[in-house]
């Protein structure tokens, strides 16, 4: 733990200078956050670890962000419980889902994204209960999601139940 928590100063410290942060590439910065997840670690120094790499890519808007970063990193963010809860640290916390769908919405940014990927970006934001925009939903989703596996229909059906959103063509894909 004194070399995770070691690790995370460190990353931290340099997220926090301009050059510094532009050494991380968005693979990088989503790494972080999976193995935040992963390892379970919790604390104030990976809190303050996550915190910075979100920040680091809201400032860069998703710039460099491939679909698996970004749904990895969404993913990886709500599993930790960032932005989930009623309390004012979530309610800031919870505009990076605002940022990130936005940043999935634009053309391209999810292109050739994968089954797991879109499913992944909906079921972290059902996590954290984050409505994306109507627009969300028209990004390719449905036509990637037909050749999704039975996991990855699952948790977009969940996703779309929890957060109420209706989508014809989404739907008839992972049915």
């Amino acid at each position: 733990e004194l070399l995770a928590a070691a690790v995370a100063a460190e990353c931290v410290r340099r997220l926090r200078t301009p050059m510094g942060a532009e050494a991380f590439k968005p693979q990088e910065l989503s790494n972080i956050l999976l193995a935040l997840e992963g390892l379970q670690l919790r604390g104030k120094q990976s809190e303050l670890l996550a915190a910075a790499v979100a920040a680091e890519g809201v400032r860069r808007g998703f710039a460099g962000f491939n679909p698996q970063c970004l749904s990895n990193s969404a993913w990886a963010l709500a599993k930790m419980g960032y932005g989930a809860g009623a309390t004012s640290q979530a309610t800031e916390q919870s505009q990076w889902y605002a940022a990130a769908a936005a940043a999935a919405e634009r053309p391209g940014v999810m292109a050739g994204a994968k089954p797991q990927e879109w499913a992944n970006l909906l079921y972290a934001l059902a996590l954290v209960r984050h409505q994306p925009p109507p627009a969300l939903l028209d990004a390719g989703a449905a036509a990637v999601m037909q050749r999704g596996n039975a996991q990855e229909c699952a948790n977009t059906l969940w996703a779309l139940a929890v957060l109420q959103l209706r989508h014809a063509g989404l739907e008839a894909a992972v049915c």
